[in-house]
């Protein structure tokens, strides 16, 4: 390798090195200067035959006759023109050992062979790679395939093999690994402070690096960057096991090299190149990840940014997107998503189904650490780098869901698309530009409308929104009772609200054991809808037999109906209004002209049913936003179950937020509701969370506040033993 202060010599010794084809001429000088010096260098004439794709990181890839004068050799190789960043590793020395070690076939099948010494000029590099036996003529770079069967053929190719042939030897298991130990080992020193990923918050973003949580589009997500550097933040999150063997380190879009046949629809053959950043015995699954953002980020540049997020954000409660549910200019790089995917949780079930959950989890961690990596990645844009933060976080939260892991209750304001422009306090929109740091925050994350005991020391600017006279929060309505802690159910409560009130459809379940705070926790939340102008309204399904069918449907709708007027109620419910009076009376009371509905076939009569009143709440909340509560959902019938499946999958454009509650430890496999949470789990608008018990200190406030004795610390102790919170 030659540094960046080599000579170059001059066109009086060069020869025919100092002779440029005139197809490089539209690059940068260093880049010209570069390919002027490798041709020097190594005795060559370097002519382009095909620009095989320009990469959006700056690099660039070529079809190249390669001609030794000396020798009077020709061939075809392919030429990589890049920027490396500062200390990256020795390409020629790791493409070597990356090739002694793999499986002999995968590394002739699929393993480009570099043709001479890398060249540096400048901070410029040119590598070049030979494909043995095989014609260079038709490989593109994955990011050069338009056409979605295609995309999704590179990536359940390239995604399965990398485990079942690539790694088939060499993988294998890392016992009880912390997951923060995991992302250290992916980004070593990029966590470092004042390193890219840091200075992006505090440069570029103008937000604290060290607050533990993020807020986007009004929703709690941990910061991915501290739950890097910090163990703490895991709280008594349980180790993983964790599978390691070959990692690639830069599988980008760029070094994927595919060709498909005459047809265009049979994958014949693809190459790996750029090996700098081999390592043997890495945490797997961070290729595959690191994959996906390459591929996703320029997306960024062609499509909406809020789009582009929500399809990013999705990933928090969803492993493999739905081409079908994402907006048309995304579905074909969802398809392509879901195809590697599908291949990763197959090859889990084929291999080691007992450890789905661990391996899953790697692989969010594995992505969380891709999405901060390109987050660091100063020659992106600014929208790029937010939304690979915006990745991490996602499937950071995804991982904390799943494993337990408390949500943070200490935030900043990262992004919101609801305005367009520049906002204060860090809260950042479509235009991404940065935020005066000494500028009030716009409150986009709701406050608790009754005052919160317990936890004062984990968030010191409670007071200071509580106290915010745009929430009036009405502190001494307290609905009887003091309430305390759950900042962080109620954080995730009240942004799923506030998306309802901005026309984005949220449900959201509430689930624990009895007299855990699930009503009591919702009477918090409903104080404060009705505080931001919602209605709220009950239906408490019914323990003992006799309960008609749709029972909660019908408390609510029947409280709607009794505080509309006639003329709201026909415009609202329209040709509806019929179908929904057989099961609520009142409507006729209101409206005595409405016609029978016809006589359908049991299955016919419900569709039409749910569509009326289901098309009846989305009009209601048009005027209003409305907040629905369905306690007790462990005794619901089957009927309301259904109809309830059936409102979700339609709510996602409207006012509405809908709120369940249930005992977890009713459920059987066999209960009706179990069946209806796996399904509702598959929509995008659905969120849960289980309530736990108490802290030890919150308990004895608790006792304090609602008795006002206050307990001695061994007395708190032993209470806390016994009801555990």
């Amino acid at each position: 390798m030659v540094n960046s202060g080599a000579h170059v010599p001059s066109s009086a010794n060069q020869g025919d090195a100092a002779s440029l084809a005139s197809e490089f001429e539209s690059l940068s000088a260093d880049y010209q200067n570069v390919i002027r010096f490798a041709q020097h260098r190594h005795g060559i004439r370097v002519v382009p035959l095909q620009e095989l794709k320009g990469g959006f990181t700056g690099a660039f890839l070529y079809l190249v006759s390669v001609s030794s004068p000396g020798s009077g050799q020709l061939e075809h190789l392919v030429l990589k023109l890049d920027r490396p960043s500062a200390g990256e590793p020795d390409e020629l020395e790791r493409h070597k050992r990356a090739l002694e070690q793999a499986p002999p076939d995968f590394a002739r099948e699929h393993m480009a062979e570099v043709a001479f010494d890398r060249v540096e000029l400048d901070g410029a590099i040119a590598i070049f790679y030979r494909i043995a036996g095989e014609s260079l003529h038709g490989f593109r770079p994955l990011d050069a395939f338009q056409q979605q069967s295609q995309v999704q053929a590179i990536f359940s190719v390239v995604n399965r093999e990398i485990l079942t042939r690539w790694n088939a030897v060499a993988a294998g298991f890392d016992q009880a690994v912390h997951p923060q130990s995991l992302l250290s080992r992916w980004l070593t020193d990029r966590l470092g402070p004042e390193r890219n990923i840091e200075k992006f918050f505090k440069e570029v973003r103008r937000i604290d690096a060290d607050r533990p949580g993020l807020i986007v589009q009004g929703r709690v997500y941990p910061n991915p960057l501290l739950f890097a550097r910090e163990a703490d933040l895991w709280g008594r999150a349980r180790p993983i096991d964790a599978i390691a063997g070959f990692q690639h380190g830069d599988m980008n879009v760029n070094n994927v090299l595919v060709k498909f046949g005459e047809d265009g629809a049979n994958l014949e053959s693809y190459y790996l190149i750029d090996f700098a950043f081999f390592e043997e015995r890495m945490p797997l699954l961070y290729d595959q990840a690191y994959l996906e953002i390459a591929f996703l980020l320029p997306y960024v540049a062609t499509v909406d940014f809020a789009r582009w997020v929500d399809l990013v954000t999705g990933f928090a409660s969803q492993d493999i997107p739905d081409p079908q549910r994402v907006p048309i200019e995304l579905a074909g790089a969802a398809a392509a998503i879901s195809a590697g995917r599908r291949e990763f949780d197959q090859w889990i079930r084929a291999n080691h189904m007992s450890l789905t959950d661990d391996l899953w989890g790697q692989f969010w961690l594995a992505a969380t650490a891709a999405g901060l990596n390109f987050c660091g990645k100063g020659g992106l844009s600014e929208q790029q780098r937010l939304g690979a933060l915006i990745f991490a976080a996602a499937h950071l939260k995804r991982y904390c869901e799943k494993f337990g892991v408390p949500l943070p209750v200490d935030f900043a304001h990262l992004y919101e698309a609801s305005h367009i422009g520049d906002e204060p306090g860090g809260r950042t929109v479509v235009s991404v530009s940065p935020m005066p740091a000494t500028a009030e925050p716009e409150i986009n994350l709701p406050v608790q409308p009754t005052r919160v005991i317990g936890r004062e020391e984990e968030t010191p600017e409670a007071d200071d929104l509580l106290s915010d006279s745009r929430l009036d929060p009405r502190l001494n309505r307290d609905i009887g009772r003091v309430f305390v802690g759950r900042q962080r159910e109620l954080a995730e409560l009240t942004a799923a609200l506030e998306q309802a009130v901005s026309g984005q459809g949220r449900l959201f379940m509430l689930v624990g054991e009895p007299g855990i705070g699930k009503t009591r926790t919702t009477q918090e939340l409903a104080s404060y809808a009705e505080d931001r102008g919602a209605k709220v309204f009950w239906g408490r399904c019914y323990e003992e037999e006799g309960a008609p069918p749709y029972w909660p449907w019908v408390q609510i709708m029947r409280s709607y109906v009794q505080q509309a007027s006639a003329e709201q109620l026909i415009t609202e419910m329209g040709a509806g209004a019929a179908d929904i009076a057989e099961i609520v009376p009142e409507i006729r009371v209101k409206l005595p002209d409405l016609e029978t509905p016809p006589v359908l076939e049991p299955e016919a009569a419900r569709f039409r049913l749910f569509d009326s009143i289901t098309t009846f709440l989305k009009n209601a909340s048009q005027s209003q936003p409305l907040m629905l509560v369905l306690d007790d959902l462990h005794w619901a019938d089957r009927s309301s179950l259904l109809l309830l499946e059936f409102l979700a999958r339609e709510m996602v454009e409207s006012r509405l937020l809908l709120v369940g509650c249930y005992r977890d430890i009713e459920l059987s496999r066999q209960h009706p509701l179990t069946e209806t949470s796996a399904r509702l789990s598959r929509e995008p608008v659905f969120r849960r969370q289980a309530l736990g018990g108490l802290g030890q200190d919150e308990l004895g406030q608790f006792i304090e506040a609602t008795t006002g004795v206050q307990l001695s610390q061994e007395l708190t102790n032993t209470l806390y033993a016994h009801t555990e919170g």
